[in-house]
């Protein structure tokens, strides 16, 4: 009897053995991203869209994500492209999927932009910009109209991660039509919040520059603006920009009396892909003579519709 029970124990240990091993070669063979098991994940696809969540399990064809809603959702093997682990705290941003995120309606936020990021806008259906990051702390946009060409150069940086950042940087505008308009105005600016939601303000130096022999810049005035997102519901955000424009006479060296603002204000519809926003800006200039509409070239103040479209490439 013994030996019976002892073939009986043998012949059942044997049996179990081969789905043992095969599972061990299995996990090893199609587990390359074993360690990032049970952990929160952004997985890009060949086709370069994102997917979030924890990543529960890999096969062999494929593998599975369950998001924040504990959805799971398969991914097949073939169409992976990468996988990265996030921070938790850090996937409510990532998830966010907004086009034009890197900007208020004209103005940059001041967090980076992600490296290799590549963005098209369209601005009253006249302007066409394209910014790029090229690194995670170095960006370039650059801008044309009928009337002229612009380039912003700034820097970025996360104080807190997600929470703070803080940008410096300079724009150069120049004008087809001669030199009157030529400006640079290098500025700082800080956002506080996130990409999501968050309150940006700057301040920068307003200067001409002469491109006639001899060449001369001289600072004309003193520039603020705050703006900010505030998300409404998950297909729409609203995106305030505010101007306050302070000229300075370098003759008498002080600021004059009159003054120039923006009020602006859109409704944004974002998309991963496309976003796209609708609104109005309200130009005034305040001087001694009163209030004056559209920088000072009507007596009276009126809205000027705004619509920019965003692209994003890559």
């Amino acid at each position: 009897m013994k030996r019976i029970a002892a073939c009986v124990v043998l012949a059942l240990l044997l049996l179990h053995l081969p789905p043992l091993a095969f599972s061990q070669t299995d996990t090893e063979e199609f587990s390359p991203f074993g360690s990032l098991q049970n952990k929160q994940v952004v997985v890009q696809t060949q086709d370069r869209r994102e997917f979030f969540g924890q990543l529960v399990d890999v096969r062999e064809d494929r593998i599975e994500l369950a998001d924040a809603g504990g959805v799971v959702v398969q991914i097949m093997r073939e169409q992976v492209k990468s996988i990265r682990e996030v921070e938790p705290r850090r996937l409510d941003s990532l998830q966010f999927q907004d086009a034009s995120s890197s900007r208020l309606i004209m103005v940059p936020t001041a967090f980076p932009m992600e490296p290799g990021s590549l963005l098209i806008s369209n601005v009253e259906i006249v302007g066409v910009t394209a910014s790029y990051g090229l690194t995670r702390h170095l960006s370039l946009w650059g801008g044309a109209t009928f009337t002229g060409t612009a380039l912003n150069v700034r820097l970025s940086a996360e104080l807190a991660e997600g929470l703070v950042g803080i940008s410096l940087g300079s724009f150069f505008g120049f004008n087809w039509f001669g030199s009157l308009t030529d400006l640079i105005i290098p500025y700082a600016s800080a956002s506080i919040g996130s990409v999501k939601a968050n309150l940006t303000g700057g301040m920068g130096l307003v200067m001409t520059m002469d491109t006639y022999l001899p060449l001369g810049i001289d600072l004309n005035g003193f520039t603020v603006v705050v703006g900010g997102r505030l998300p409404l519901i998950r297909s729409t955000a609203l995106i305030f920009e505010n101007w306050l424009i302070l000229p300075y006479d370098p003759f008498f060296g002080k600021i004059t009396r009159s003054m120039t603002a923006v009020l602006a204000a859109v409704i944004r519809f974002p998309g991963n892909r496309l976003s796209w926003d609708v609104g109005l800006a309200l130009p005034f200039t305040v001087d001694p003579d009163g209030i004056q509409g559209l920088f000072g070239l009507f007596s009276s103040v009126f809205p000027v519709p705004v619509l920019s479209a965003t692209y994003r490439i890559k």
